[in-house]
């Protein structure tokens, strides 16, 4: 029950922390308008590269959320499958002077097909590996300039000659705090995958 209730609250601060970074990504596009209207056509593509990693941070932690709660899901239907196979072992038990009477053969293919079920949910660590390591934090420049041509087109701003985006990406890492909070959550998770296999 621990591992579900830790699984829930490490999916529900994956969804806040979306949230967090899809507010984040709108304060910068209002930046950059504000930038824009000012004419600090520098600031304004800052903020625009912010508004676009906090817009595809936030997807990030929405899908990786969603992923969570998918398997917290399975990790409850595997915990009620072992319980309800431990309550049929301990029935069949108590019943056995009654056992001549049962179909055997019977029995044993509920047993199986509890154990089939078991295997077959499928809880693996490598979901959440392939998840993190699919998470890309740089920036096109042709996102960048997209948004700063829609906020521009949305406001009716003009846009100066001098706001030129180069041809190649710039990258933008994660910083130091959040690489250990992922790496935090993944030994988390990694943890509770093992408790539920043992």
């Amino acid at each position: 029950m621990e591992t579900i209730n830790d699984l829930q609250l490490t999916s529900n601060s994956y969804r806040i922390q979306s949230l967090k970074s899809q507010r984040e990504a709108e304060e910068s596009k209002l930046m950059v308008k504000k930038c824009m209207e000012k004419g600090d056509l520098d600031r304004a593509r800052i903020y625009a590269e912010k508004a676009v990693r906090k817009r595809n941070e936030s997807n990030n932690y929405l899908k990786l959320s969603n992923k969570l709660e998918a398997t917290t899901s399975n990790v409850q239907q595997l915990t009620n499958a072992q319980q309800l196979q431990q309550k049929m072992n301990g029935i069949v038990g108590d019943l056995g002077h009654v056992m001549k009477t049962i179909n055997i053969d019977e029995i044993s293919n509920t047993m199986n097909s509890f154990e089939d079920f078991d295997s077959n949910l499928g809880v693996s660590t490598d979901y959440m590996e392939k998840s993190m390591s699919s998470i890309d934090y740089s920036i096109p420049d042709d996102e960048v300039g997209d948004l700063v041509a829609q906020i521009a087109d949305d406001n009716n701003l003009q846009l100066s000659d001098q706001l030129q985006f180069s041809a190649t990406s710039r990258t933008d890492p994660m910083d130091q705090l959040q690489k250990e909070y992922f790496a935090k959550k993944q030994d988390q998770y990694v943890k509770a995958k093992n408790k539920i296999a043992l």
